[in-house]
């Protein structure tokens, strides 16, 4: 475990607002992370991307919808990216904005569940999303949807230097 000396959340989040936009923090460790096979850096894309493909989603979350328990083993899926203007049509009425990030896959089910807000959407060894919202259900049947870290390339860099 490491102590969290500072938490930079955006100013503009508001929780309460239709489609969470600017979900996004940072923080700042009390002591440097030490790396190891285990724990290892990973990069932040440059600008925001033409997104498809597919992408690794990770985390603790629920395993079995939101009346489970979160897993005690980390879990991983391989995931297709949506634009867009593709989860809008699977997901009609959805305030999902050009800053947002949308997982399908109806074959397999495997949305982002609760207990995975804030873990990582890998693509090409880039962190691409932050778990931001879905389905309470965690059915699989609508998109996850994911903070798009590229979007907000230019907020990290003033907050961290990175």
């Amino acid at each position: 475990m490491y102590a969290v000396q500072q938490l930079i959340g955006h100013e503009a989040y508001n929780e309460n607002a239709a489609g969470m936009p600017n979900d996004i923090g940072v923080l700042q460790l009390a002591t440097p992370l030490a790396y190891t096979p285990l724990v290892q850096p990973i990069a932040l894309p440059a600008l925001p991307d033409l997104l498809g493909g597919t992408a690794t989603l990770t985390g603790w979350g629920y395993t079995s919808g939101s009346s489970g328990t979160a897993s005690n083993t980390l879990q991983q899926a391989t995931v297709t990216v949506l634009t867009v203007a593709d989860c809008q049509l699977r997901w009609p009425g959805q305030n999902i904005n050009i800053k947002q990030v949308c997982t399908y896959d109806k074959g397999s089910g495997i949305p982002a569940c609760m207990g995975d807000s804030g873990g990582p959407l890998a693509q090409n060894g880039r962190v691409i999303g932050i778990a931001s919202w879905g389905v309470a259900s965690c059915n699989g049947l609508s998109p996850s949807v994911y903070t798009d870290v590229g979007a907000y390339r230019a907020w990290i860099t003033t907050r961290t230097g990175l």
